[in-house]
C-alpha cells in the first residue's frame, strides 16, 4: 500500500488546478482564437458601415506619353481630377444594413 502511495505521490505534487488547465486550454485552443478573430472581423464590419455615412473624396491623376506627335495629339498628356461624394438620402439602406 505504501508503495502505491509513493508511486502516485508525483501525480499529486505536479498536478495543476482545474482553473490553470482551463486557462491553458483557452490560451492554446485554435477554436477559441478563431472565434475571437471572427468577433473582431464583425466589429470591423460594423465600424465600416458606420463610416459609410461620411462624405468621400476621390482623387486621381494620369499621364500618357505618345511617341509620335501629330497636330491633333500632343506628345505628353497630363490629367488630374477630384470628386467629392455625399449621399443626401439613401432610402434607409445604410441604416438597415447595420
Amino acid at each position: 500500500m505504501k508503495f502505491l502511495l509513493l508511486l502516485s505521490l508525483p501525480l499529486f505534487l505536479y498536478a495543476s488546478s482545474l482553473k490553470s488547465l482551463l486557462e491553458y486550454a483557452i490560451d492554446n485552443n485554435n477554436l477559441v482564437l478563431s472565434r475571437s478573430l471572427n468577433q473582431q472581423a464583425k466589429q470591423a464590419e460594423v465600424d465600416s458601415k458606420h463610416s459609410a455615412y461620411y462624405p468621400t473624396l476621390d482623387v486621381g491623376a494620369n499621364y500618357q506619353s505618345l511617341n509620335g506627335r501629330t497636330p491633333f495629339y500632343p506628345g505628353d498628356i497630363y490629367g488630374a481630377g477630384a470628386t467629392l461624394g455625399l449621399d443626401i438620402y439613401d432610402g434607409g439602406r445604410k441604416s438597415s444594413q447595420l
